[in-house]
């Protein structure tokens, strides 16, 4: 067993790393997703709180 895991804060881009991924590796076992907020850093301009998303896969090679 392997895990993969994918994380980005475009949800849309996120899904399609993801669905490509499953169709290159069909014996998928398990997949969980996840939202977190991530803080950056408050002194640059422009970096604000992100919303971030995350998919786990378990898969077998």
């Amino acid at each position: 067993m392997k895990i993969k895991v994918f994380t980005d804060h475009d949800a849309a881009h996120l899904e399609n790393s993801v669905n490509e991924f499953l169709i290159a590796h069909e014996s998928t076992k398990e997949i969980k997703f996840i939202t977190s907020l991530r803080a950056m850093d408050d002194l640059v301009p422009g970096n604000d709180v992100h919303l971030f998303y995350s998919v786990l896969v378990v898969y077998k090679e």
